[in-house]
């Protein structure tokens, strides 16, 4: 065990207090430390991470943004917000994944599958990797359609280039036309299924850690009051 070292005595009042966060402390030093891996990864999609959870992907109107994701290695993430295609027939706005990876839909077109908290994304499930079947809205010049709401606790089911499946958190609202990535998650196994909004477990070992740092807190308070009670006058 790592020594504290410093220079001259601590007073009595300041060692107590000292002793009592080190004691509280022991929880989080060994959450920081485990080097044990779940099985499932949350997705960074904020400003620190991918930065795709702004309204619309935090996409400017009329463009698009394709990201590498979740890393370099496997698939992209196609960010759309009213984008028009090389043609300019088709204008769509939401997201799509590719090239083989794909998101899950209903069939046809403007049909992402929306899930519940906890429901199984699995191969059960239909992946598209086609932009125009997976996205919110598509707009041509005689037609528009547009995928039903995504209120709170809605789900987009996705499966990776490696066969991993994961979920992300969206919302999507018709009247205002537009989508938001709240979090996301994936399986590090390849087939094997995810719930939506499942995250990481603690470790046996974090869980032990929270264990014996209550229990160093709760030695640390009970001497403190022994303590106490010897100096109380008689």
């Amino acid at each position: 065990m790592t020594k504290l070292r410093s220079e001259g005595r601590v007073p009595a009042r300041r060692r107590g207090r000292l002793e009592g966060y080190l004691a509280a402390g022991v929880q989080v030093s060994a959450l920081a430390s485990s080097g044990v891996e779940a099985a499932i990864v949350q997705i960074d999609v904020g400003p620190t991470g991918f930065d795709i959870g702004g309204v619309n992907g935090g996409v400017a109107l009329g463009s698009t943004r394709q990201i590498l994701f979740p890393t370099s290695n496997q698939y992209w993430l196609g960010l759309f917000n009213n984008y028009s295609d090389s043609s300019g027939y088709f204008t769509i706005r939401g997201l799509a994944m590719g090239p083989t990876a794909g998101v899950a839909f209903d069939g046809g077109y403007v049909a992402p599958h929306k899930f519940a908290r906890n429901d199984v994304i699995d191969a059960t499930a239909t992946f598209t990797s086609q932009q125009l079947r997976s996205v919110f809205r598509v707009q041509t010049p005689g037609v528009t359609v547009v995928a039903p709401d995504f209120g709170p606790d809605s789900f987009i089911g996705f499966r990776s280039s490696q066969g991993s499946y994961g979920w992300l958190e969206v919302t999507w609202s018709q009247a205002a036309s537009e989508f938001q990535i709240l979090s996301g998650a994936y399986e590090d196994q390849a087939g094997v299924a995810i719930r939506a909004g499942a995250v990481p477990e603690p470790t046996t070992g974090s869980l032990a850690a929270l264990v014996c740092g209550g229990a160093a807190f709760a030695r640390w308070r009970s001497l403190r009051a022994a303590r106490a009670a010897r100096r109380e006058p008689r």
